[in-house]
C-alpha cells in the first residue's frame, strides 16, 4: 500500500482593522509558503466588507493559543485589584 502524500502548510496570522472599527481583527491561514498565503490573503481582503485596513501578516510557525476569550486592549483595575467589567469590545 502506498503512503499518503500530504502538503505542509505553516500558520500565518493576518492582524487588520475593518472599516473605521477601533478592533483588531485576527484571521488565521494555513499556506505552504509565503506566495500562497500572499495569494490568500489578496483574495481575502478584496471580498472583505467593509473594507479593511491596517493590516499586518505574520507568520506563526510554532503555533497560536487564546482560549475561547476576547483580550481587552485595555482594563481598569480598582486600588484593591479587582477589574471594573466592561463589555471587552468598548474602546477607551
Amino acid at each position: 500500500m502506498e503512503e499518503e502524500k500530504t502538503v505542509e502548510k505553516f500558520l500565518w496570522l493576518l492582524r487588520y482593522r475593518q472599516g473605521n472599527a477601533d478592533l483588531m481583527n485576527l484571521q488565521p491561514f494555513y499556506a505552504v509558503d509565503e506566495a500562497d498565503v500572499q495569494a490568500q490573503v489578496k483574495k481575502f481582503v478584496k471580498t472583505a466588507r467593509p473594507h479593511i485596513k491596517d493590516q499586518h501578516l505574520q507568520p506563526s510557525f510554532k503555533g497560536f493559543i487564546i482560549h475561547h476569550t476576547s483580550l481587552r486592549g485595555v482594563v481598569h483595575e480598582r486600588p484593591d485589584g479587582t477589574l471594573v467589567e466592561e463589555s471587552p469590545y468598548t474602546s477607551s
